[in-house]
């Protein structure tokens, strides 16, 4: 497995501005993406897209939780002004292309995460953003759409479940979605304390649970 690239100096900087990490990206793209060691075959569509990576220099709070890590199509939606203003932020920060995907990475939290040699958290993280960056579905026949030319429709994704830990602790897995989740905690490919769990280096792996709230 390839070495997780660490994290820009400046993107650590009080005032720092957002950092392009094209190193991240080929990671990313080798370790999950890829045929590597935590390859996942839910992001097969992602080898045809074009993805930035970006580091933010401070975390921050939406609806009461901290946000890590978010994740958008590149092409943008609104007002014109705003919307013109974003991709031509986007494409500058791509070398001029406008990404299909951004993956916007919070520093600070991923730089403690580093410090307690937690590559689970780090992995899942990035793990749960690619999840987002998805392909465009047929409502009625439930099979991913493709362009003219073959190539997978993007669109971003959401999550497989929304539910309170309260109603869970008073109800259980009352959904069938909670049941597939359940199921799939009691189950992990990569459980904690596996060999593989020692520390970020070349051995990170992935994890969900409570990170994957972490991040919503």
């Amino acid at each position: 497995m390839e070495q997780f690239p660490g994290i820009p100096d400046r993107s650590l900087e009080a005032c720092g501005d957002f950092v392009a990490d094209p190193f991240l990206r080929d990671w990313a793209m080798a370790t999950l993406v890829g045929d590597g060691p935590l390859h996942n075959p839910d992001h097969w569509h992602l080898r045809f897209a074009s993805l930035l990576f970006v580091w933010a220099p401070t975390t921050f709070r939406s609806q009461g939780r901290v946000v890590v890590g978010t994740a958008q199509l590149g092409k943008q939606q609104g007002a014109n002004g705003k919307r013109e203003f974003l991709e031509w932020s986007y494409a500058r920060l791509n070398g001029g292309e406008l990404p299909d995907f951004v993956v916007t990475l919070c520093a600070p939290w991923f730089q403690d995460r580093l410090l307690d040699m937690d590559g689970r958290a780090v992995c899942a993280v990035i793990d749960h953003e690619l999840y987002h960056c998805g392909q465009e579905v047929d409502p009625v026949f439930g099979v991913p759409k493709f362009t003219k030319a073959g190539l997978p429709k993007f669109a971003v994704r959401g999550h497989d479940v929304e539910e309170f830990v309260g109603v869970a602790a008073r109800w259980g897995a009352w959904s069938e979605g909670l049941e597939q989740f359940r199921q799939a905690l009691n189950n992990p490919q990569f459980p904690a304390g596996s060999r593989r769990d020692r520390g970020l280096g070349l051995e990170a792996v992935c994890g969900c649970g409570a990170l994957v709230r972490s991040t919503i």
